[in-house]
């Protein structure tokens, strides 16, 4: 499947930084496709720590650093002399962002509050309640469509609207595992990247650049800052190394589902999604969906997703049966023909004599002609189907998936 993942691997060796001044960290950054100037200014500002990297739609471009240090080119006037005044104030920037509509539209978040014009309603309710919360804001993404689509990233939770289904679902899923989402982005393209504290997924984005966030992840650095440009280009950098936290109980799960991740076993049997309930004390620990509702859809598997539950039902079925026939006073191998009102479709082997009782219904031994049947009108024999059919009987609609083996 083209999905991208990487863990963290403990001990391995650091990725190549940038040459820094004595009195700066060394933080790597990394770079492809942007403005030599921007290029530039990337190598002399990591070392202080990037908690800001954007691109406007027009190709423009800022950098800000944790102790204040910042340069743009081509950013809206409005903006920069914000945020030249923010930074002024002592507030600390977490994050910079422009819709994609271009023009004057932009975002600056900070350890206080926030600044914006032009953003949709919602997205601008969304970030003000974080605040109002006692949150900070650390990201704010916009897909490339436009419109009443963006992601709101806080300290201690995420909202999007009109993302990417897969996307929404992967921040769903790492949340659970007790890992806080701390950026996300969106390539001019199709594609989307979803960061964590530890460990990082990708569709559609360049590979220069998944092959550096590995880069980083191996040193053990976390990735703080991810753009992409309007023309293809993207940057990237690290203010410092990956939180020590405890195991992802779910990650634990979904690389051990039969002697491989669930994304192998679920390429093995050719399925486009899956969903993923575990139970711990009667109750959800955590619930998730992965891939597809459809092979080539566009809608991903949610934990609420209904599936067919086909062969999973027949063991609570039975429970069922059990229970009526005890209420019933009915007995296990008792005929089921007079139970019904509708002809039982028979097979031709069957010898005239043949009793189709209870029990054997429930083994398949009771010669039924209709697998996979759901109703007596596609079951039934063509000389009593037309008897048999009703509304209240009609063939209901197959199923769009289907989890039998």
């Amino acid at each position: 499947m083209d999905r991208r993942r990487f863990l963290a691997l403990a001990g391995a060796a650091a990725g190549a930084g940038i040459a820094a001044p004595a009195y700066a960290a060394s933080y790597p950054c990394y770079d492809s496709g942007v403005p030599e100037e921007m290029h530039g200014k990337l190598a002399e500002l990591a070392p202080y720590g990037i908690t800001a990297l954007a691109f406007t739609p027009s190709g423009g471009w800022v950098i800000v650093t944790k102790d204040g240090r910042y340069f743009a080119r081509g950013i809206p006037d409005a903006c920069f002399a914000e945020l030249g005044s923010l930074v002024k104030a002592g507030r600390q920037i977490t994050c910079v962002a422009f819709p994609p509509e271009g023009g004057d539209r932009w975002v600056i978040t900070t350890d206080k509050g926030v600044s914006a014009r032009g953003l949709p309603e919602e997205c601008r309710q969304r970030i003000d309640a974080y605040y109002d919360a006692g949150q900070q804001v650390v990201c704010v993404a916009f897909p490339p469509a436009g419109g009443d689509r963006w992601v709101v990233l806080a300290s201690n939770g995420f909202y999007a609207r009109g993302v990417d289904d897969e996307c929404y679902q992967m921040m769903r899923n790492l949340t659970q595992g007790g890992r806080r989402i701390t950026h996300v982005a969106f390539p001019k393209a199709k594609g989307w990247v979803v960061v964590a504290q530890d460990t990082y997924f990708a569709r559609g984005i360049p590979d220069a650049c998944f092959s550096r966030m590995g880069t980083l992840y191996n040193g053990g650095w976390q990735t703080h800052s991810l753009a992409f440009s309007p023309s293809g280009g993207w940057a990237l950098s690290t203010r410092g190394k990956m939180p020590s936290l405890p195991a992802d109980k779910v990650r634990k799960v979904e690389n051990s589902v039969g002697g491989g991740t669930i994304w192998q076993r679920m390429n093995a049997y050719k399925t486009p999604g899956v969903a993923v309930a575990v139970v711990t004390g009667n109750k959800i620990a955590w619930s998730t969906g992965y891939g597809w509702l459809e092979a080539g859809s566009g809608a991903a598997a949610h934990p609420e997703t209904a599936f067919q539950a086909a062969s999973i039902s027949k063991a609570v079925a039975t429970v069922g049966v059990l229970r009526l026939l005890q209420t019933r006073k009915i007995a296990l191998d008792a005929d089921v023909r007079p139970l019904l009102g509708w002809t039982l479709g028979r097979r031709s082997c069957l010898t005239s004599n043949a009793v189709p009782t209870i029990d054997r219904l429930l083994t398949h031994r009771a010669g039924v002609i209709g697998r996979g049947s759901t109703s007596p009108a596609a079951s039934a024999p063509a000389s009593t189907r037309a008897a048999a059919a009703s509304p209240a009987t009609a063939r209901a609609p197959p199923c769009r998936r289907c989890c039998r083996s």
